[in-house]
Formats: C-alpha cells, sequence, structure tokens
C-alpha cells in the first residue's frame, strides 16, 4: 500500500504540471451525463471542501497531502490501486476553451513527453449548471523516464530494486480529470485506474464529487 501511495502521488502531481484555466465569453458546450444518486451518500468535509461519496464501494482516506478515495475493489490489489482525489486550489478560475488550448500546448512540451505522459482528450463540457474542463491522460513509464523522476526527486532509487513497483510503475497508467469552478474557486477532481474497465465507475464517482462539491 505504501509504494502505491507514493506512485499515485507522483501521478497527481504530473497531471497538475497541466492546470490552466482563462477567461473568456459564454459559450454553449456538450453536456456530460450526470451521475443518478440512487444510493446512499455520505458527507465529506474537510477545510476547504466538502462532498458527497459512496462509502460502500469507495475508502475515504485523509492520512496523505492529498485528499483520497480508493476504489474499495482495488485496495488489496497489487497491479493498482485506482483512486479519486480533490485539490482546491483556492485560486480563481473560469472554465472555458482556453484551457483546452494551454493543456493541449503543455501536452506538447518536451518536458511533458520526457516524462512519459500523453494526452487523448481535452474539451470543455457542461455538468448540470456548470462548464467543466475534463482531460484524459495515458502515462507509460520506461526505464528512462523513471530515471528522470529519480534526478527530480519524485521517486526514491529504492524504488528500482523493488520488482513489484517497478512492474506497476511501467503499466500504462491511466489518468482523468475535471476543472471545475465553484464560487470562483478552481477544482480539480482526479482520477486514476490501471484497467480500462475500470473507467466509467472511476468517471461516475468524480462526477458525483463535482455534483455534490462545495468549498470552505
Amino acid at each position: 500500500m505504501k509504494i502505491q501511495k507514493i506512485i499515485l502521488w507522483v501521478l497527481v502531481l504530473a497531471l497538475l504540471l497541466s492546470v490552466s484555466v482563462g477567461c473568456v465569453e459564454e459559450e454553449v458546450y456538450a453536456v456530460m451525463d450526470e451521475v443518478v444518486i440512487d444510493f446512499t451518500v455520505t458527507d465529506v468535509v474537510t477545510d476547504d471542501f466538502t462532498v458527497q461519496y459512496n462509502a460502500e464501494t469507495w475508502t475515504y482516506d485523509d492520512t496523505t497531502e492529498i485528499t483520497m478515495f480508493y476504489d474499495n475493489t482495488t485496495i488489496e490489489n497489487t497491479t493498482g490501486l485506482n483512486n479519486v482525489n480533490i485539490i482546491n486550489t483556492k485560486e480563481p478560475g473560469k472554465i472555458d476553451n482556453s484551457g483546452v488550448e494551454s493543456i493541449t500546448a503543455e501536452f506538447s512540451s518536451e518536458e511533458i513527453i520526457a516524462a512519459g505522459m500523453a494526452l487523448e482528450k481535452c474539451e470543455v463540457l457542461t455538468l448540470g449548471e456548470n462548464p467543466v474542463l475534463y482531460v484524459e491522460q495515458v502515462m507509460t513509464l520506461t526505464d528512462a523516464t523513471i530515471a528522470l523522476y529519480i534526478e527530480q526527486g519524485l521517486l526514491v532509487k529504492e524504488i528500482l530494486e523493488n520488482p513489484e513497483a517497478l512492474e506497476l510503475l511501467k503499466k500504462p497508467t491511466y489518468s482523468m480529470a475535471i476543472y471545475i469552478s465553484v464560487d470562483n474557486e478552481l477544482v480539480i477532481i482526479t482520477g486514476t485506474y490501471y484497467d480500462v474497465a475500470a473507467k466509467s465507475t472511476t468517471l461516475n464517482t468524480m462526477k458525483l464529487f463535482a455534483q455534490t462539491l462545495s468549498v470552505e
């Protein structure tokens, strides 16, 4: 579990490299389907936000630097710990197409490519009454990219001596992000999964957070 949390932290930091949201005139965007809340929800209240989640299928963890929620079906899974997390940047932000342009440019940079990240999708959608910036990316680490992360201090050298950790690092890792502005505060909801079959479950939890989110 400890190794998995370290790797998750690296992935979250990598995804946040692409954060940039601008301000332009209002536009009409395609609709992202909302989650139908036909199950019991549990409140989570932090210093930065309040959200609701399904405690029967996800586990809340407030012991890390970022608020994490883990998919219960993968908690004991050594091949990947599916997770969703929330960060209130406390910065003002408005969601629009300038964010798409910024992130697309960011993922074209040599630094991001060298870090093993590739952009799969980036678009502005409407979730409920709110515009959201939706991003999909895949990270594939090679020996060279792992060495880069060690050089940057994001990974420790000891991880190279751990076959389990190396195997997990080199698997394609899929990440999604929903950027949403709540009361003019930019909040970033990210999700990570390792099996393509887990995409919908992870995304639905992210959308549930976006639908029930309030900032403190």
